[in-house]
């Protein structure tokens, strides 16, 4: 069952910042980490917070996704067919690191 909006950004790098090349809002399905994933995010120390599954046709390689204002980088994907699950990390940026033409 859908039960979060998130936003999928596709960038690119420019010096400190990130030019968006595009932006699209999704419906996903937002499950826990198991604790399997969990312990190895933590052992491979890319602190992945958050898993939320998308329609496969949706998501086209995005590296950034936006959560309720919070920005998050897409550190691994894995596909189950029909679905997408986004495997994200937290960061620091905000807004204004991220350039709209």
């Amino acid at each position: 069952m859908p039960n979060v909006r998130i936003s999928l950004i596709k960038v690119e790098k420019k010096r400190e910042k990130y030019l968006v090349l595009s932006e699209k809002e999704v419906i996903g399905i937002e499950r826990s980490l198991t604790t399997t994933e969990f312990e190895t995010s933590i052992q491979t120390k890319l602190n992945i917070v958050r898993k939320i599954m998308v329609v496969s046709f949706l998501y086209s390689g995005e590296k950034f996704v936006k959560v309720s204002g919070n920005f998050y980088k897409v550190e691994r994907t894995y596909d189950l067919g029909q679905y997408i699950e986004l495997y994200l990390a937290s960061t620091p940026l905000l807004g204004e690191d991220f350039i709209y033409e």
